[in-house]
């Protein structure tokens, strides 16, 4: 038999769950189903280092409980995965048979780990990062491997040495699990198919800082390469890559990015190039279908251009801008009253910072080469201090900052008032000038 709702919110994340909790708070009535293909209430992504590194216990994971969607009088279905979706029925249907007739449909299924598929020569040492479930199991690799007992074949007798990490890849995730290895006490390689370090953000001076960072801690690099093949053996896991190395770990930790569910989008004709395309409402191109999250395709009012989402506080926005757009009484029959109100927009400027091997790193707004876009850099080499800005015709798009973080703040402000720098273009390359006199 088929459920029925005013408001069906697929995928149970940040954007999911803000937009739900935001359309209770601006219609009181209207009966709300969220689903969620995994089997855990609302927890942190962003707090996954620190559960994976042993920091932090798992109920601290957790943002929601039972009681907080029952308050909101949400209806909450976990561990169910929406296979199909008929946009002309208004219905939705889950592998294990569901059936939910809706008026108005939110896209917020997120995305899963990329598939990598050399991880299958050594899955029982491979690790991820991207569910509560991943990091987990990186807590129970770790206690495993932090200590290793091999045969030193010089002696022929058996030694303890410390645990062997290769980390693959060089985002974001990447850079959180060279952390809680590093910090763990292993020995880290890194391997990145990149001729250099964010080549598409950083100029070779700041590819380079990043290098010298690494090496300075002891971590081997490997650049321009990728894992060819992995065996396991009994004490360890055989890297090969493509130039011929041969790489020894315990631990293969695999940071290779985000794959988007969008089959449900494909299969609705809302794609727009790589992602669902919405416009600055989270509306997409279909009526009473709305889309958030990392699945998302959206235009970016500062730089003008398209822009994937990519941090839990664009997602978070993006729910409640969603959310509140969604709730907004435009004239249906037989829809509860909730209050009138226009549309609101999305209109943050993206940011995200994190702290890597004691040094802090900030990417925002458009921080990336790109045509059009002018890129300034600066260094302050006594202070690790590496900035580079990009300029789309004389301002100021996007940014990205190591160890410059007393910036961040005048920066995002900088970008929202869209002002004209071109003549400030010598300041922003010069180290010694206080930013925050422009």
């Amino acid at each position: 038999m088929a459920e029925r709702y005013n408001y069906l919110i697929i995928g149970g994340g940040i954007a999911g769950t803000t937009a739900a909790e935001t359309i209770r708070s601006q219609d009181g009535a209207g009966s709300i189903a969220l689903v969620e293909a995994e089997p855990h209430f609302l927890y942190s992504r962003v707090a996954l280092p620190d559960f994976a590194a042993g920091n932090i216990p798992a109920e601290k994971l957790m943002l929601r409980r039972l009681a907080d969607y029952e308050s909101a009088k949400i209806d909450l279905y976990l561990g169910e995965r929406i296979e199909s979706l008929d946009l002309g029925a208004a219905e939705a249907r889950t592998a294990s048979g569901k059936i939910f007739i809706f008026n108005k449909v939110l896209l917020a299924g997120g995305g899963h780990p990329k598939f990598w598929p050399q991880e299958e020569g050594a899955l029982s040492r491979v690790a991820r990062l991207r569910t509560m479930q991943d990091a987990g199991r990186v807590r129970e690799l770790m206690e495993k491997y932090r200590e290793v007992e091999w045969v030193n074949p010089k002696l022929g007798i058996k030694e303890k040495r410390r645990g062997k990490v290769l980390v693959v890849g060089g985002g974001l995730n990447a850079l959180d699990l060279i952390d809680i290895f590093y910090n763990a006490g292993f020995e880290v390689t890194v391997l990145l198919r990149k001729k250099r370090f964010w080549e598409e953000h950083l100029d070779e001076r700041g590819s380079a800082m990043f290098a010298d960072l690494w090496k300075s801690r002891g971590i081997e690099i490997f650049f321009d390469s990728e894992v060819k093949a992995i065996s396991e053996a009994l004490d360890s896991a055989r890297v090969l890559t493509d130039k011929g190395d041969k790489i020894i770990a315990d631990i293969v930790a695999v940071g290779v990015g985000l794959e988007r569910n969008l089959e449900l989008a494909k299969s609705c004709a809302l794609m727009h190039g790589v992602g669902i395309r919405v416009n600055e409402f989270m509306e997409t191109s279909r009526k009473n279908v709305w889309a958030a999250g990392d699945a998302v395709e959206y235009p970016d009012l500062y730089s003008g251009m398209d822009k994937l989402s990519g941090s839990w506080s664009e997602s978070f926005m993006q729910g409640k801008v969603a959310g509140f757009n969604m709730a907004l009484n435009d004239g249906e029959e037989n829809k509860p009253a909730c209050p009138a109100g226009r549309r609101v927009k999305f209109d943050t400027v993206f940011s995200y910072a994190v702290t890597h091997l004691k040094n802090h790193i900030a990417l925002i707004g458009h921080a990336r080469e790109d045509v059009g876009i002018e890129a300034v850099a600066r260094v302050r080499e006594m202070r690790g201090e590496y900035s580079r800005f990009f300029l789309k015709n004389g301002i100021m798009i996007g940014a990205i900052l190591l160890n410059g973080q007393e910036y961040l703040g005048k920066v995002v402000r900088m970008i929202r008032e869209r002002r004209d720098l071109s003549e400030h273009k010598s300041n922003l390359a010069d180290p010694d000038f206080d930013l925050n006199k422009i």
